[in-house]
Formats: structure tokens, sequence, C-alpha cells
């Protein structure tokens, strides 16, 4: 886990263990219908699970999912996750709002990665307030 420190010595960032250890090809089952890169009619929007984003740590999550014929996302399930479960919660509800175009038969064994990463538009974690003396 990589850190960060600020002058004053505090933990400013800290990173997940690295994700280009996870090969996507590797999780996906045989026999899968999906297609290798996925389209989306409706994208899936992130969400930093708030107790993370607010201590500035950033994660990773796989998961893997199932898509119906009419494009809705269902049996999706956390394959891995870094540095807690609580990412592959929050992916989970992330690809399940999403939404991929309508196909003949649906895909099986889909797989996907999603990426918490703090930068630019991130909101930054919010200090206590401060009170007036």
């Amino acid at each position: 886990m990589a850190r960060r420190f600020s002058s004053d010595g505090f933990s400013k960032r800290l990173s997940a263990s690295p994700l280009a250890d996870v090969n996507l090809d590797t999780l996906r089952p045989a026999g899968s219908t999906c297609p290798e890169h996925l389209s989306w009619e409706t994208r899936p929007a992130l969400v930093y699970p708030d107790n993370w984003r607010r201590r500035a740590i950033e994660g990773w999550a796989v998961i893997a999912f199932d898509v119906a014929p009419w494009g809705a996302v269902g049996n999706a399930r956390v394959l891995a996750a870094e540095p807690s479960n609580e990412f592959g919660m929050a992916a989970t509800q992330i690809i399940s709002a999403a939404k991929m175009p309508a196909s003949q038969s649906g895909y099986g064994g889909c797989v996907e990665r999603v990426k918490y990463k703090m930068g630019p538009g991130t909101p930054e974690p919010s200090s206590p307030p401060r009170t007036a003396t």
C-alpha cells in the first residue's frame, strides 16, 4: 500500500494493492458469452464509498455479472476487492444500476473492474468544523 505524507506527517492518500495484478481473463468463467469489450447503454456511475472517500483511500473491485436480453444487469457478485470488500459492495450496486444494449440472448459470465481513484473532481475529505474561540 503506497502512502503519501504531508509536511505535518499525516497520511494524505492511500492506494490499494496494484490493480494490474488482476488479469480479468483468468477470472472470466469458461463458456462466458460476454463480449471482451463492454458497450454500455447507460454507463455505470461511480459512487465512491463514503467512509473511504473521507479518508482519501483509493481502491478497486472486480465484479462478475450477467446481462438479460433487454440489457438489465443481474447476478452481480464480487470476485476481488481491495483494500476492503466495501469497494466490492459499492461496485456491485454501480454495475447493477447500469444497462447494456438489448441483445438477442443476453450475456453470461461478464467481468468488469471498477477503479476508485482520488483526483480532480473527487470531493476532498472533509475536515472537522472549526469552532470559534
